[in-house]
């Protein structure tokens, strides 16, 4: 299903923009990474010099942004937020904080966000909470260094915040 929003990035993307990934693949990207849902806007647009798209994903009363790389469709970041937020950006922080390919971050990280969200996702297993879900994740640096910072809601329990080195994929900072 094609909407507006769509229809108007493909313009632009025919209008000299060059994009390897199309706005088909970055919603099947998005939807894979948010694991289902509907891809319902899909805008195209240029950060510091580094082509993203920003699919929203729908599933029930949530709606996941995830960027993804144009050139290379990996996932930049996500945020979530419930509909019943009244501004997603008092919820999480907005997504593409910050962007690899920007400022000496790897444009194809060694360790994708997709692996960045499992290792979290074992170390939360590992303390005894099944109850989580992923809030957001991006790329910032952490004194020095590249990393995924990721964040987790639980009911059973707070402050589920990671940072994963975006090189070597330890974890440098988790919950205990």
């Amino acid at each position: 299903m094609t909407n507006n929003n769509e229809a108007r990035q493909n313009q632009y993307s025919n209008k000299g923009v060059p994009s390897c990934v199309s706005s088909k693949r970055a919603r099947e990207i998005a939807i894979d990474f948010v694991g289902h849902g509907t891809a319902r806007e899909v805008f195209l647009f240029r950060v510091n010099g580094v082509l993203r798209f920003e699919v929203e994903v729908r599933h029930d009363d949530v709606r996941s942004y995830v960027c993804v790389n144009g050139s290379n469709g990996a996932v930049i970041s996500m945020s979530r937020h419930g509909d019943d937020f009244q501004s997603a950006s008092t919820h999480a922080k907005p997504a593409g904080h910050r962007v690899p390919g920007v400022i000496g971050a790897p444009n194809d990280p060694p360790v994708s966000a997709q692996r960045a969200v499992e290792l979290s996702g074992a170390h939360i297993v590992s303390l005894g909470v099944i109850d989580y879900s992923l809030d957001y994740i991006e790329v910032d640096i952490k004194e020095g260094r590249w990393v995924w910072s990721l964040e987790f809601d639980s009911r059973s329990r707070k402050d589920l915040g990671f940072c994963v080195d975006l090189n070597t994929g330890v974890l440098l900072k988790s919950p205990r």
